[in-house]
């Protein structure tokens, strides 16, 4: 028996400005990106430079790319669910492709909206169980301040019971360390 398989060939269409801005909206339809993103995505997809950057140009001006209401979205996803402290989402913002300008501009109002002090605490609750100095180290990791962690720790002894050692000998041991590297 001879098996017959029909190939389809893709038709190559002409990449123009208009295909470019379709494909710009059709990639903001399933989230939103940064701009450096989208640029990225539009030239992966065989656009040239310039029609990406008119396609990027276009959808600033309709509001479909607004790289402000995502940056407010995005400190909210990762300070609320991802439970990260600021240093960790301004990170994450900037290995995300975020502007400077828009990081400069507008992460003090987007990370006054985040509680980090509840954050901090709701992130100590999942730890697993383990020293001070280690759930520290981890919280530290993930963004928070010192002062954030003092407070998780001091809630986490009223609300839940007590950890081994005092919140201030484990920021003088974990302080004395990093002076000495």
């Amino acid at each position: 028996m001879i098996s017959t398989k029909r190939t389809k060939k893709k038709k190559v269409l002409e990449a123009t400005p208009e295909r470019a801005t379709r494909a710009a909206i059709s990639l903001l339809a399933h989230r939103e990106q940064t701009e450096k993103e989208l640029l990225s995505k539009l030239i992966e997809r065989g656009f040239s430079r310039e029609d990406a950057l008119e396609a990027v140009e276009f959808a600033k001006e309709k509001q479909y790319l607004s790289e402000q209401r995502y940056f407010f979205r995005f400190v909210e996803f990762y300070g609320k669910n991802k439970q990260f402290g600021r240093r960790r989402i301004l990170q994450e913002a900037k290995r995300k492709g975020f502007s400077k300008e828009v990081i400069e501009l507008y992460a003090k109002d987007a990370l006054m909206q985040v509680d980090f002090d509840g954050g901090c605490f709701e992130a100590l609750k999942k730890l697993k169980p383990a020293g001070k100095e280690k759930l520290t180290a981890a919280l530290l990791r993930r963004g928070y301040s010192m002062q954030n962690v003092r407070y998780a720790f001091e809630r986490y002894e009223q609300e839940i019971g007590s950890l081994e050692g005092s919140v201030e000998d484990l920021e003088e041991e974990f302080f004395d360390d990093a002076d000495e590297t």
